[in-house]
């Protein structure tokens, strides 16, 4: 299995991967949603995914994820009060700006923001 398809299998699950202090790699997931398949294709992939991470795929597999999770938990983004609904789109615009520049640490605090807009 190849590094890009783990992300989507990942996803799909609302397993969202990411890299921390250089070469380790991070999961976060809801309670018994990473198996011991996928485990164990995360950890016969971990330098692929890290490098796959370190590049543009991380801003998309972040909010791929994030996606996946909102329609999981069936939120209707148009279900959200007008002032939240700007808001998120604030954090959309942020979020793009720092993809753009590389700077994936404030794409997830914005990301952070954005989530929590329709929570």
């Amino acid at each position: 299995m190849l590094a890009s398809e783990i992300l989507k299998v990942c996803e799909a699950q609302g397993v969202i991967l990411h890299v921390v202090k250089g070469n380790r790699l991070k999961i976060r997931a809801p309670k018994g949603r990473v198996d011991e398949t996928l485990l164990k294709s995360i950890r016969d992939h971990k330098e692929a995914l890290i490098q796959t991470l370190k590049g543009d795929a991380f801003f998309e597999h972040h909010m791929d994820a994030t996606i996946a999770e909102l329609d999981r938990l069936h939120v209707d983004p148009m279900a959200v009060p007008k002032a939240k609904r700007r808001e998120a789109l604030e954090y959309d615009r942020l979020m793009t700006e720092a993809a753009n520049e590389n700077r994936p640490d404030d794409f997830m605090a914005y990301l952070e923001k954005w989530r929590e807009c329709f929570h």
